[in-house]
């Protein structure tokens, strides 16, 4: 699900829309109201653009009744529920809180009564705005403390003393529309002739960056019921000044329209695409439109004295390559000189998501996705007199060539294509095009030679030339011409679009060793003792590396691949993992913490593109056939060696998880052996991990790789995490050289900390929050303001630092208590005089201002991650009751009295408020520790899903036995119900009471109408629904 764009997002584009030189802000005429005064920000203890958010969300929805006031905060939230970002709880909550928000505000007699509660509301609200926004995720908001919420409030009046003196909005009429529904205007209000956009800005003058907003809406009629001639006049409100800046339109030159007209439509022609799968609208990006230009200006020659030619385009991998080089393939259609334009891939790529991600821009566009059956029907759209843009592959393109110079009775068309003037698109382009196959391609086109622009996220430099070969180009420039446009690992990092790499070496051999005896040494790494080795170090590094150790805080985990060198080697590894997970392996066992967590990990798939399975007799058919079945009875689907294609996008989607279907953890895989499949163009959030057992390869293939596992997710996931297990020494020297490369020298910058880097600081932060042990002295929670103050300092860096190290395979032999003395009580303890202090903080000062990089301060927005309380929900305590159940991969291990404890008193809270959940719980969890051997190797969250069903299951049979109902038109309903949405509306409400099923009814009811047993069902239904089926499902 793709959010929906809106003006706001178009108007901050000044490259498409610079307005400075056409208008100014002295054509505005400027109005002071009373009071005449300025509400400063200094003392407000969050920031300004939040306070702004804030005022005209609540004045929308306090003072116009809005009920979409908070659609693109409902939205984002959506989205990142959708995308696995968020639990289901997180969502349910924001809900809760629009719920109780509408409450407080429905009875308010005026703006004095707002409540501090419904601020607050409003604030956590508005953060799932802000992070969509931003293009970031969620941080929980400080709240306003009682000078901010005064200053909120005082302005909130003042807009509702602004729209006392200049008129109300027009109800709906500052929506602007979209194939999503409506979408907020950004703070754009219609009046009766005036469009008016509401400001809380601390900037006293005009800005003429508030003027773009206003000129869209007015230009393209982004509102309801009303058409141009009704405006009259252009304001601004700026909230804060309490000033009204104004332009009646007729003081405005028509050419500044035109102006804005032609640009919008610019924009919106050449820098969005539809996602006909997420059914939404994606905006590029100004470093996307900066390449889009660039590649124009070339192909125009504007850049090169009129004389068009080629060039690339270095984006780094994650940045939007694949829809960059979708909307240049079709923008270039707009020069006449050009007929057709040729987005060209390897066929091998063919099963990859860059195909996939086409097709979904192009089902809404004059895009024509060629098919792969006939040269011929590929020839004729090339010679045809209309204009498109095409999709093929380079072996399907080398082929024609060869068939239709054969081809005798194909003169004509021979000729004709001769003559066509064309612009090849490549993404990815050195894995798409080799020098040698670019010059058969242009060989064939001597009369009209080929635009071509391709799009790399690791071009190939002096440094990482090709063997030379001829006359072969060896670079990129020397292949495609000049690099274009560029936007590097490095920016990308820097402006939060992607992550970091933390690389860890788990070689047996030392990096001091030597590396030169090769042959020695693969033989070495080709030895099942290596291998068993590396498959135990891959369980042992997945407890981290995965997030499996804070699964039950987070309700996931990450996906990993696993690269090898061949193959055969894939296979062989394949083997050992697939006689780890079945206990025929002697030497290896899956660690318990891992199995307490997660009971089938790991979940293990083969992958190889259908080019490396047809390479030779190395890929043994009979190997691949039975991991298929291995396949199809873990997900119950039903692949052949005849369909590896589909399996194999099936293996993507599986991995990449970002269909709902792969969201529940039955559906999903852990690990994917590959050997170079996958490594290139495949993009996966939740994967968070490479593990590599094969020589290094080329800096651009290195850096590709690495790069399947830098996108952002969530909080947890702070780096890419890279784990190599061969030649200590030469990774070291290919990491650092290739991103020395792609970095433009700015390789530390690409690098999370060391092992040996990350628990120095560690140690440094400890030693500073160790010293509270046993409040020596002053009691911190009674020191003097200044200290207090540095110990949350002192307090949030030991929190990041031990985050920090919690990520490194070495953590797993630190003991906190035995070590550093740090036991749970003292973590416990001090994190809740954190807590204490933090607030008294706020008390004293008033204000808790976001610190900056440069401040030594503590930031007042920080929220712990990694010295928080375990939370104790069902999925912790259905942990606990697992580890009580005996195992043939591990000892009977005994439960603690406190874990017990645990046990019981959750199941006792839970039957307080939810008794249905709490008495099948109890069931089972008295059953098993009065006979633990007979759940032996069961699970007890299937064991617990079979009762709930059971339970579900009489309680739906009786209550359509008791109604006359149909059983399945009943679980339709339930299935579908939504507690929100009025009963006669509910999904499948009709067909369960239909005339007919009134009819048996009625035959044992003689007495009751159908309209009052509709009624009757229709109240008993909410009721059965809210207080017998849902808190079976509720498990937070």
């Amino acid at each position: 699900m793709k959010l929906p764009i809106t003006i706001t997002q178009v108007a901050q584009q000044p490259k498409i829309l610079p307005l400075n030189k056409i208008i100014k802000s002295s054509d505005f005429t400027i109005k002071q109201l009373n009071p005449n005064t300025v509400i400063s920000k200094e003392d407000e203890n969050i920031r300004p653009t939040e306070v702004g958010t804030i005022v005209d969300y609540l004045s929308r929805y306090v003072l116009l009744a809005d009920e979409h006031a908070f659609d693109v905060a409902n939205a984002k939230a959506k989205q990142d529920l959708i995308h696995g970002i968020i639990p289901v709880k997180e969502y349910k909550k924001l809900l809760d809180q629009e719920e109780r928000l509408r409450y407080l505000v429905k009875d308010l007699s005026d703006v004095d009564s707002l409540s501090d509660e419904a601020i607050y509301l409003a604030t956590d609200i508005c953060a799932w705005e802000d992070a969509f926004r931003s293009g970031r995720y969620v941080k929980p908001k400080a709240h306003p403390d009682k000078l901010t919420i005064e200053h909120i409030k005082m302005m909130i009046q003042r807009v509702e003393e602004f729209f006392e003196e200049f008129g109300w909005p027009i109800r709906d009429a500052f929506f602007a529309k979209t194939e999503n529904g409506f979408v907020s205007g950004d703070g754009d209000y219609l009046l009766k002739h005036t469009l008016l956009d509401l400001k809380v800005s601390v900037q006293t003058t005009m800005q003429i960056s508030w003027v773009r907003q206003l000129l869209l809406y007015y230009t393209l009629g982004f509102y309801n019921h009303f058409n141009n001639e009704n405006i009259e006049r252009l304001m601004i409100f700026n909230a804060r000044t309490n000033t009204v800046f104004f332009i009646d339109i007729v003081n405005i030159d028509q050419s500044v329209f035109e102006f804005v007209y032609d640009a919008a439509h610019n924009m919106v022609a050449n820098y969005i695409a539809l996602d006909s799968t997420q059914h939404g609208i994606i905006v590029l990006r100004p470093y996307q439109i900066h390449a889009i230009q660039a590649i124009f200006d070339a192909s125009y020659g504007k850049d090169n004295k009129d004389q068009p030619h080629s060039g690339f385009v270095w984006h780094t991998t994650g940045s939007g390559k694949t829809l960059n080089s979708y909307k240049v393939a079709h923008n270039l259609l707009k020069i006449p000189s050009i007929q057709k334009t040729i987005f060209l891939i390897d066929r091998n790529d063919l099963d990859t998501q860059t195909t996939q991600a086409f097709e979904t821009y192009a089902q809404n566009d004059s895009i024509d996705v060629e098919g792969t059956e006939n040269s011929y029907s590929l020839a004729r759209k090339l010679v045809s007199s209309d204009k498109r843009v095409i999709v093929t592959t380079r072996q399907k393109m080398q082929a024609l060539f060869k068939r239709i110079a054969q081809d005798q009775e194909q003169k004509s068309l021979y000729r004709k294509l001769k003559d066509v003037k064309l612009a090849f698109i490549v993404d990815e382009c050195h894995r798409a095009v080799s020098p040698d196959q670019k010059n058969e391609i242009d060989a064939f086109f001597t009369k009209n030679p080929p635009l071509w622009y391709g799009f790399t996220g690791t071009p190939v430099f002096a440094e990482n030339a090709r063997e030379a070969k001829g006359k072969n180009a060896r670079t990129t420039e020397q292949q495609y011409g000049k690099c274009l446009h560029k936007y590097t690992i490095k920016d990308a990092i820097r402006d939060k679009a992607v992550l970091g790499f933390q690389v860890e070496e788990e070689s047996n051999v030392s990096e001091d060793a030597d590396e030169s005896g090769t042959d020695a040494r693969n033989k070495e790494y080709a030895s099942l003792s290596h291998m068993k080795a590396v498959v135990k170090r891959i369980l042992n590094n997945s407890y981290r590396k995965l997030g499996i150790y804070n699964k039950d805080n987070r309700g996931y985990t990450y996906d990993a691949i696993f690269t090898t060198s061949s193959i055969k080697q894939a296979q062989k590894y394949y083997r050992i993992f697939r006689d780890v997970i079945n206990d025929k392996d002697p030497d290896i066992k899956i660690p318990n913490r891992i199995k307490k967590v997660l009971p089938d990990f790991p979940k293990i798939a083969i992958t190889y593109s259908i080019g490396e399975n047809g390479d030779g007799d190395e890929a043994n058919q009979n190997e691949m056939k039975q991991s298929l079945e291995d396949y199809n009875k873990m997900f119950n689907t039903h692949y052949s060696m005849a369909e590896l294609g589909a399996y194999n996008t099936n293996v993507n989607d599986r991995l990449a998880r970002k269909k709902d279907e792969f969201k529940p953890r039955s559906q999903q895989l852990d690990i994917v052996i590959v050997v170079d499949r996958l490594l290139t163009g495949f993009d996966a959030p939740c994967l968070s991990t490479l593990f590599l057992d094969r020589a290094p390869m080329p800096y651009k293939d290195l850096i590709q790789a690495f790069s399947r596992t830098n996108r952002i997710f969530d909080r947890d996931k702070r780096y890419g995490q890279i784990v190599t297990y061969q030649y200590p020494k030469k990774y070291k020297e290919s990491i650092n050289g290739a991103l020395m490369l792609y970095t433009e020298g700015s390789e530390k910058q690409a690098l999370a900390p060391t092992w040996d880097e990350s628990i120095l600081q560690f140690n440094n932060a400890e030693k500073k929050i160790i010293k509270y042990q046993g409040d020596q002295g002053i009691p911190i929670t009674e020191a003097p303001l200044d200290d207090q103050k540095r110990f949350l300092k002192e307090y949030q860096d030991f929190d990041k630092s031990l985050g920090a190290i919690k990520t490194y395979n070495e953590f797993n032999n630190i003991d906190l208590e035995k070590d550093y003395g740090l036991d749970p009580m003292f973590i416990e303890d001090t994190r809740a005089t954190y807590e204490v202090v933090k607030e008294k903080v706020r008390e004293a000062t008033g204000k808790d201002k976001p610190a900056t990089e440069d401040d030594d301060q503590f930031d007042p927005d920080y929220e712990l991650e990694n010295t928080g309380r375990q939370e104790i929900n069902y999925a912790y305590i259905v942990q606990l009751i697992q580890a009580y159940i005996p195992s043939d991969d591990k000892g009977n291990s005994k439960r603690t009295k406190a874990e017990v404890k645990e046990i019981d008193d959750y199941i006792e809270n839970l039957g307080k408020n939810n008794k249905s959940l709490a008495d099948i719980v109890n069931n089972l969890w008295f059953q098993i520790k009065f006979d633990p051997e007979k759940f032996r190797n069961k699970q007890v969250n299937e064991l617990l899903q079979n009762m709930i069903d059971d339970a579900r299951e009489d309680l739906i049979k009786k209550f359509a036995d008791e109604n006359g109902l149909n059983i399945d038109d009943l679980k339709f309903v339930i299935r579908h119900y939504d507690p929100n949405e009025v009963d006669h509306q509910q999904t499948g409400i009709n067909a369960l009471l239909s005339f007919k099923v009134f009819s048996g009814f009625r035959k044992t009811h003689p007495d009751m109408n159908m309209l009052q047993w509709k009624k009757k069902v229709r109240l008993g239904l909410n009721k059965f629904y809210k207080e017998q089926i849902s808190p079976l499902e509720n498990r937070d």
